[in-house]
């Protein structure tokens, strides 16, 4: 009999060579969210739950009203990338106008990035958010295109990877990610008639691979009919669980009301944690 193959235990080993190492680390405490959800429906209220220090990238006027409730009890630096296009503005009159702000929104996230990280000085930063990434996706296309339709698939190339690999630095942070999204009405295209068609659902506006990028995808969405209550504003509001990397259990989870919020969405994706470490 030939001998018998020795295991090793789990994080012990001997080095291959080349750049491997032995996966041991243990996992960061963080989740980058994306939320998708019609409007008015708890998006922005959700993503400033999140831990603070935070950062607040914002596109949309749809934290009018809502981050004021959360400014005095966290730290959240905000940035407005106020953008205003006529009908008069050609191409190039666009690229003109849109490149600078999408220049000034990426020089910002890198700069949260950096005291995220804490290789600068002041507060460290534990959350980010964009609001939105639709509206960020936009952008990027208008600052590189000038327009947003009959523009040749090929070209996307460059712009995918432009906003993958920016999407893709907050993983060597250990600071927590929101990206919010806005719902557009999906179409289905009629192989015989070449028609499209409206399917009664909604779909993701934005960045088509941002759900694999990201570690969590969550929909806010509110009860029908259920009219506003002072006593209890948070009545009727649900965050559902579409998927989640690190704890696929929780599929299809629905936090409703008063648990519809980053810390209870953390705790059941990390459940060795409390809603203490995600204040």
């Amino acid at each position: 009999m030939g001998k018998e193959a020795v295991g090793v235990g789990v994080g012990v080993g001997v080095g291959i060579g080349g750049t491997f190492q032995i996966a041991n680390q243990p996992p960061k405490r963080r989740l980058v969210v994306a939320v998708d959800g019609l409007e008015k429906e708890g998006k922005t209220n959700f993503a400033l739950t999140a831990p603070g220090p935070m950062t607040y990238q914002n596109f949309d006027i749809g934290a009018e009203g809502v981050i004021e409730k959360f400014q005095t009890s966290k730290i959240i630096y905000r940035a407005d990338y106020g953008i205003v296009i006529t009908k008069d503005d050609n191409q190039a009159t666009i690229m003109e106008k849109i490149g600078p702000a999408w220049e000034t929104f990426v020089k910002d996230y890198k700069i949260a990035l950096n005291q995220a990280k804490g290789v600068t000085k002041g507060p460290v930063v534990r959350s980010l958010v964009w609001d939105t990434g639709s509206e960020g996706w936009e952008v990027l296309r208008l600052a590189r295109f000038g327009k947003l339709t009959q523009v040749m698939p090929h070209n996307y190339t460059a712009l995918n990877s432009e906003y993958r690999n920016l999407l893709r630095e907050v993983f060597d942070t250990p600071a927590n990610m929101i990206i919010l999204h806005k719902l557009k009405k999906e179409w289905l295209n009629d192989p015989l008639t070449g028609k499209g068609n409206k399917t009664g659902n909604y779909e993701r506006a934005g960045y088509a691979d941002t759900g694999f990028l990201v570690q969590v995808n969550v929909l806010c969405w509110r009860d029908k009919g259920v009219k506003p209550n002072p006593l209890d504003p948070s009545a009727g509001f649900h965050v559902t669980v579409q998927n989640c990397r690190q704890n696929p259990g929780i599929v299809g989870l629905d936090l409703e009301g008063g648990m519809a919020t980053f810390p209870w969405l953390a705790v059941n994706v990390y459940p060795e944690t409390s809603l203490e470490d995600w204040q």
